[in-house]
């Protein structure tokens, strides 16, 4: 790319690609077969991630009156959608940092 032209999408995508962590959990969320039950054990093979993801369902930002212990849990009070953005920005961040 040169210095006097806008990036093109390839530019973009070479810069930011998505940990395959994530693109395979994206993928189990979005699938209507599967439930709550198996997206949850499927996080839980990454023990980072969910010690990460109940950190921040049991922060401020959600404030909930009791303590979330599970993922699938978490899944249950504030949605599988809402898991895969923390996700997303769990990533996000992570992808930063390495660079």
């Amino acid at each position: 790319m040169s210095n006097n032209t806008a990036p093109t999408v390839e530019d973009i995508l070479q810069l930011f690609v998505m940990p395959e962590r994530y693109q395979d959990i994206a993928r189990i969320v979005h699938d209507p077969q599967i439930s709550a039950i198996e997206i949850a054990h499927f996080i839980a093979k990454t023990p980072r991630l969910s010690e990460r993801l109940l950190s921040l369902i049991n922060s401020h930002l959600y404030n909930h009156q009791s303590p979330v212990d599970s993922i699938e849990c978490g899944i249950t009070i504030i949605g599988a959608e809402e898991i895969l953005y923390l996700i997303l920005s769990l990533s996000v961040i992570d992808v930063f940092e390495q660079k």
